[in-house]
């Protein structure tokens, strides 16, 4: 079920978006930087940032649902630490709390240049529980 939320998305196609590592109440989605992703200074743009880390959150907390409940983000905030450089994004989304009726998320997103790597955005995010 966690692959089809990905997949469902096809936003993140369009973007290029991979899907990374899925275990209970983890999730990272990587991105291949590309030009198409940077803002008018060069910069991978914030709406993209925002976009990776909160599908990482929201398969984060689909893994620790119940089968037939889906995630649904309700809110979020978002951080820009850093501006965005490099030649790939890693978003990585945990779960900090789980309940019945919401799951509160965290994401982080990691520019990497080679091995290096930078903490750009940080994200606390609140995904509803609904139905499939």
């Amino acid at each position: 079920m966690r692959q089809v939320i990905f997949e469902k998305a096809k936003f993140l196609q369009h973007i290029q978006a991979k899907l990374g590592e899925i275990k209970d109440g983890y999730c990272s989605i990587e991105l291949p930087i590309q030009d198409f992703h940077l803002q008018q200074d060069g910069f991978v743009h914030a709406g993209v940032q925002a976009t990776i880390a909160d599908h990482a959150c929201g398969i984060a907390a689909s893994t620790v649902m119940p089968e037939g409940k889906i995630p649904l983000s309700i809110e979020f905030k978002v951080n820009m630490l850093r501006p965005a450089v490099g030649e790939r994004l890693v978003a990585i989304g945990t779960v900090l709390k789980a309940g019945k009726t919401i799951v509160v998320t965290e994401g982080e997103v990691w520019a990497y240049q080679g091995e290096q790597k930078k903490l750009t955005a940080k994200m606390q995010a609140t995904m509803a529980v609904v139905e499939l």
